[in-house]
Order: C-alpha cells, then sequence, then structure tokens
C-alpha cells in the first residue's frame, strides 16, 4: 500500500521532469527524472518489504463487516480479550495482504471468504510472534470438491502441495467447519497443520489417536471423517489440531496428554 503511494506520484514527477528536459534541453532535469525511474524501480522490486514496514507502524484491521461475522460466528474469537481481538483482526489483514488468492471456477475471491480462510493459520499460530507461514504463499479456492494431479481419481476437499507452496480448499466445506466448528471438520486447521509442521519439523508433535476417544468427542468416527475429506487416510496431527481448538474442555478430558503436547506446541 505504502510502495503505490511513494511510486505514482514519483513516477509521476520523473515523466514530468524528462519531458520537460526533453524539450527545453536541460540535462540536469534529465538526469533527475533518471534518478527518480530508478527510485521507483527500486520501490518495486521492495514493495513488499515497504509494505510490511508500512504495516507492522501502522497495523491494520479487518473490515468492519468481518469483525461483526467473527463475533457472531467464530468461536476462538469469541473468546477473546479486547486487545487479543484486535491483534486476531490485525493478523487476519496482514495474512490476507500476504498472500495470494487464486480462484478456480469462479472469477474472484470475495474479500470475507479470504479472511475466514486466514483465521485458520492465525488461530493456529496465536501464540507466535511469526505467524504468516510464508512458505506457503498460495491459496486456490474451488467452489466443490475437486480431483487434483496429487490425487486425480478423488474428489476431495483440500490438500497442500509442497512443491509450490500452495494450499487448495474447497468453500463449501471450509466455511461450515470454520463457522460451526462443533459440528463440521475445520479442514482449514486442518491443512495449515501440516503447514505448521513442515516448517517446524523439531516438535514433539503427537502421531497418535484413539479413533474411539475421537468419535466420542467429536460425534463422527473416522469412516466419515475420511469420507468427508475425500481420502483415504489423515494426520492424527491435522485432527488433533481441530479437536484442541473445536472441543478443549472435551479434548482436556479425554485425551489429556494429547491436548497437552498441541498447547505446547502451539505456544498456548
Amino acid at each position: 500500500m505504502l510502495s503505490r503511494y511513494l511510486s505514482y506520484p514519483i513516477g509521476f514527477i520523473a515523466a514530468v521532469l524528462i519531458g520537460i528536459a526533453i524539450f527545453q534541453d536541460l540535462t540536469f532535469l534529465a538526469l533527475l527524472g533518471s534518478f527518480l525511474i530508478i527510485v521507483v524501480i527500486g520501490i518495486y522490486f521492495f514493495s513488499d518489504q515497504i509494505d510490511w514496514w508500512w504495516y507492522q507502524k501502522h497495523p491494520p484491521r479487518v473490515e468492519a463487516r468481518m469483525r461483526e461475522l467473527f463475533a457472531q460466528r467464530l468461536s476462538f474469537y469469541q473468546q477473546l480479550s479486547p486487545e487479543d481481538k484486535q491483534k486476531f483482526e490485525t493478523r487476519v489483514e496482514l495474512y490476507v495482504e500476504a498472500n495470494e488468492f487464486i480462484p478456480n471456477g469462479w472469477q474472484s475471491i470475495p474479500y470475507d471468504i479470504q479472511c475466514w480462510v486466514a483465521s485458520c493459520p492465525v488461530m493456529l499460530t496465536f501464540g507466535r510472534d511469526d505467524y504468516l507461514l510464508s512458505e506457503f504463499e498460495r491459496v486456490v479456492i474451488y467452489p466443490h470438491s475437486f480431483p487434483s494431479p496429487q490425487f486425480p481419481n478423488q474428489l476431495h476437499a483440500s490438500e497442500i502441495y509442497q512443491e509450490d507452496g500452495v494450499l487448495l480448499f474447497s468453500s463449501e466445506k471450509l466455511l461450515p467447519g470454520i463457522m460451526q466448528s462443533r459440528a463440521y471438520y475445520n479442514i482449514g486447521l486442518h491443512e495449515y497443520a501440516k503447514v505448521f509442521q513442515l516448517m517446524y519439523p523439531d516438535y514433539d508433535y503427537p502421531d497418535e489417536l484413539d479413533w474411539e476417544i475421537f468419535a466420542q468427542i467429536a460425534g463422527y468416527d473416522q469412516k466419515k471423517l475420511l469420507e468427508y475429506l475425500g481420502m483415504q487416510n489423515i494426520s492424527a496431527w491435522s485432527v488433533l489440531v481441530n479437536l484442541f481448538f473445536a472441543f478443549p474442555e472435551e479434548m482436556l478430558q479425554k485425551m489429556p496428554q494429547a491436548y497437552q503436547k498441541v498447547k505446547m506446541v502451539l505456544n498456548y
């Protein structure tokens, strides 16, 4: 944002100076205009760093309508203090600014869907200073379940593709899991938990899951979950992260060791 505010007037001034220099044969103005063009080029190449510095000094917040939606539908947000709500809103907006959202099957990704997606990594990393998970900066959103080169024969709800640093989601299954996490599985947290583990491999991640206890907590079993995801296997870590956010009290009671491990890894 700041980079645009800087580059447009500087570029305009450079063009005017060079134009005057050409018609008036003024070498000094030509050199000054050329210097300003170099400045504009430098701003372009360092625009991400300039904008990020600006955002750190002047933290943005999500739009007012998104704050209302978070307050109505996101249980994690509802439990935060006023200060942490503002921190959450700022991090969501910065995540949206820092990442590329790519539509597949529609023309563009609405702002509210971008914010709902961003809420997942922000929740996951809320106890950390580094929250952007910057090795994965592209998010592809499909309207429905989809096949892909990794899973060409499976209509599935989500996946990550590490080589390109991309996450893929079906919006029809992504949004219910975020807004009604006790009724639907959150595929956003599911995939971002995988990203987190790839980026921070040295933690002692829990890798076992008692599916009978899971069914008691969530209200559906492993088979139903795999059908919902459109997958044949599943990461125990991703499932435990979902339980940690959707059913914290039940998980603490029935899976205390796993709960404490997730809490330790996420620094909650």
